[in-house]
C-alpha cells in the first residue's frame, strides 16, 4: 500500500482532454462524495500542483486515441470492451459531436464506484476516443483510474488494429 501511495499523485480524476473533459452526466446524480465536474485546476492536497498538472507528470502516456474505425463501429467495440472490463454501461447518447457512453466500475473488495466516460468523435473515416475515469469517493485512487484508462486503450487498440 505504501508503494502505491508513493508511486501515484493524490488524485482521483483522470482524463484525456484537460480542456473539455468528457462530462459525467448519467452518474452525476448518483450517490457520490466527489462532484461530477472536472477539478483539474484545483491544487493537489499538500502541494502547489494542480490536478491536471499532477496527471500530466505522473501519466504522460494518457492521451486521446484516434482509431482506424468509423464512429458506429468504434461504438460497438466500446460496448463490448466495457462489460468485459467489469463495467456496467449506464447510458449511451448520440450527441451533436458523436457518441457519449457512460459506465460505472465497482471495486470487488470495498465496493467503491468509479465513473468511466467514453466520448467518440468522428475524424473523417476514423474516430477520436477521449475517456475520463473518476472516483465517486476518496481523495486518492492509488492510480486505479489511470490503470483502468490504460487497460481500456490497450483493449481498444487491439480490437481496432
Amino acid at each position: 500500500m505504501r508503494e502505491l501511495v508513493a508511486a501515484n499523485p493524490f488524485i482521483h480524476d483522470i482524463t484525456t482532454d484537460f480542456d473539455n473533459p468528457p462530462a459525467i452526466i448519467a452518474g452525476a446524480g448518483l450517490d457520490r462524495v466527489n462532484p461530477p465536474e472536472y477539478v483539474g485546476s484545483e491544487l493537489v492536497r499538500g502541494t502547489e500542483q494542480t490536478v491536471a498538472d499532477a496527471q500530466r507528470e505522473a501519466f504522460p502516456d494518457i492521451q486521446p486515441m484516434v482509431v482506424n474505425a468509423g464512429l458506429d463501429e468504434t461504438r460497438e467495440i466500446v460496448r463490448e470492451i466495457l462489460p468485459a472490463m467489469k463495467m456496467e454501461i449506464l447510458d449511451e447518447t448520440l450527441m451533436e459531436d458523436g457518441w457519449h457512453i457512460e459506465a460505472a466500475y465497482t471495486s470487488f473488495w470495498y465496493g467503491f464506484v468509479d465513473d468511466f466516460v467514453v466520448r467518440l468523435t468522428p475524424q473523417g473515416s476514423m474516430t477520436r476516443v477521449d475517456v475520463r475515469s473518476k472516483s465517486r469517493v476518496g481523495g486518492s485512487d492509488l492510480g486505479a483510474n489511470a490503470k483502468r484508462v490504460k487497460a481500456f486503450f490497450e483493449k481498444l487498440d487491439a480490437a481496432t488494429a
